[in-house]
């Protein structure tokens, strides 16, 4: 008599699809480590910003040239409006560019100061 085999799967069995889970895992870590980009805030191209000065534009003007400002302050009666705009790359490696506009304006409503800082390519993880 030949012993018998309880349902053990062939070792080609086996092979195969660890073969088949390996691959599984390489395309959901590629899919969700490259393709996926998300934005956050208002965009403030260099054009526009070329269209505001210091000492002559106006809220209307700059609102009407950038848009809403994502956030406002106020200190002493001077408003500070703020552009800020996020992209990030990536689920895993997580990379971020991001860059803020203030504009600084008198009691007037007048443009007294534009500050741009830019964040080029910061890796969080």
């Amino acid at each position: 008599m030949t012993p018998v085999r309880l349902c053990r799967p062939a070792r080609g069995m086996m092979v195969l699809i660890r073969t088949l889970w390996l691959c599984f895992f390489l395309i959901v870590f590629a899919g969700t480590n490259s393709g996926c980009t998300r934005q956050e805030g208002t965009a403030v191209s260099s054009s526009s910003l070329t269209q505001v000065h210091e000492g002559v534009s106006t809220m209307a003007d700059v609102r009407h040239w950038l848009g809403k400002p994502d956030k406002v302050r106020t200190l002493l009666g001077n408003q500070t409006w703020i552009y800020r705009h996020t992209v990030r790359k990536g689920w895993f490696s997580l990379r971020m560019k991001e860059r803020e506009v203030r504009i600084l304006f008198s009691h007037a409503g007048i443009v007294r100061k534009i500050t741009v800082h830019e964040t080029q390519d910061s890796q969080l993880f």
